[in-house]
């Protein structure tokens, strides 16, 4: 069976490593849904390049940049595309946005993109996990994470161009707080309730705009529940049902 045929199942990702999951899934499903100019997008911190490829496989005409941190990582994320067809169309760059060296790495890649993606590391407070790549993907020692990745995307977008993420509603203080800082304005919000045994949101989708101003639509909530796997067509049928 062809590996688009069964995306996201056979997804490489190195050992020690925390497994993407629905997060990542969620942001390419919901991106390819609400946006319309798809030429070029960028995701920051990609891991094994799970969200930009379900994109790039929803966007049949996009080029796509994965950039994070862990080598190992983007190792599997080049063999990812290069199983799904999209080796032609993607590249991946290592790049920390927090570091001394992030203007140098990032600068060679600036390119205008029409749309940036991101699900940061949601700061989870606890004890040091297993290994550094799962470390890396749970927590950043720098305490201004949130803004370092708008700062990255406001480096990468075109004007106007579009920031997808999809973050913990804990986080929403410190979306204000970097939205202030970098020059993005907040275009929409949407609560995610991604468990029927769930009684609150815990997860936001949003949108938000290079060199705008805060103009935002919030919008009922979404409920996400297990796709159908014989679904026919696109991935996100098998994988997510969505309803308002």
């Amino acid at each position: 069976m062809d590996a688009i045929e069964i995306f996201p199942r056979g997804l490489k990702q190195p050992e020690g490593s925390f497994r993407f999951g629905q997060d990542a899934l969620l942001l390419a499903a919901l991106t390819a849904r609400f946006c319309t100019r798809k030429d070029k997008v960028v995701e920051l911190g990609c891991g094994c390049g799970a969200a930009l490829s379900g994109l790039l496989l929803l966007w049949p005409c996009a080029y796509g940049l994965g950039l994070d941190i862990g080598e190992e990582l983007l190792k599997a994320a080049r063999e990812n595309a290069l199983s799904l067809n999209l080796a032609g169309r993607t590249e991946f760059a290592c790049a920390d946005f927090t570091g001394k060296s992030r203007a140098e790495a990032i600068a060679k890649n600036a390119a205008g993109f029409d749309v940036a993606i991101a699900n940061p590391p949601w700061q989870i407070m606890g004890r040091p996990a297993r290994t550094v790549l799962r470390e890396q993907a749970l927590r950043s020692p720098a305490m201004n994470i949130f803004e370092a990745f708008f700062q990255t995307a406001h480096f990468l977008l075109r004007a106007k161009g579009h920031f997808y993420l999809i973050l913990p509603t804990r986080s929403i203080g410190e979306l204000f707080f970097a939205l202030e800082k970098t020059g993005f304005g907040l275009r929409f919000l949407q609560p995610l309730k991604t468990s029927s045994r769930a009684s609150i949101c815990k997860r936001i989708f949003v949108l938000c705009q290079k060199s705008a101003q805060n103009d935002p639509q919030f919008f009922a909530q979404l409920n996400v529940g297990p796709g159908n796997p014989g679904a026919e067509g696109d991935w996100m049928g098998r994988v997510f049902t969505i309803q308002q």
